[in-house]
């Protein structure tokens, strides 16, 4: 064994220099593939307990003008309607698909692939919003004001 191989130093230093970079060049591809795989394999999510995962519908929010200065964002609220994409286990009385209402500060808001998602509890949903057809050969039988006498 030679002395040079003993105190090798700059060698040394060259073979963890090199072995340091593959490392950090195969974490930096393994992130990138993550990626590219991730658009292509969508993330699964399955809501545990009572919670609901809602699609929020789109607000149509009005753009205020200051002067020249556009503020698109200034006064836009949070939409408090949304479609049910997933529902917990301990999840009673709503279907997915269902329209539903939930409160304006309930649940979190998360991107899930690529798509702005609420989580909340079924305690913070307030009803299910469904569409009545409106029949115009039906008679309005309410209690209101009589008709007037002929």
């Amino acid at each position: 064994m030679n002395e040079d191989d003993i105190y090798d130093v700059l060698g040394t230093i060259e073979r963890r220099l090199i072995r340091e970079c593959l490392a950090a060049w195969r974490r930096e591809n393994d992130l990138r593939c993550a990626k590219i795989l991730g658009e292509f394999m969508p993330t699964v999510f399955y809501p545990l307990a009572d919670r609901v995962l809602i699609k929020p519908d789109e607000e149509k929010g009005e753009k205020l003008y200051a002067g020249i200065i556009i503020m698109p964002e200034m006064g836009k609220t949070r939409s408090t309607t949304g479609t049910v994409l997933a529902l917990g286990p301990d999840c009673d009385g709503l279907e997915l698909g269902d329209k539903v209402l939930f409160g304006k500060y309930a649940g979190a808001d998360l991107k899930l692939n690529e798509e702005e998602v609420t989580i909340c509890r079924q305690e913070d949903i307030l009803g299910v919003i469904t569409e009545v057809e409106d029949d115009e050969d039906t008679v309005d039988e309410s209690p209101g004001e009589p008709d007037p006498e002929s």
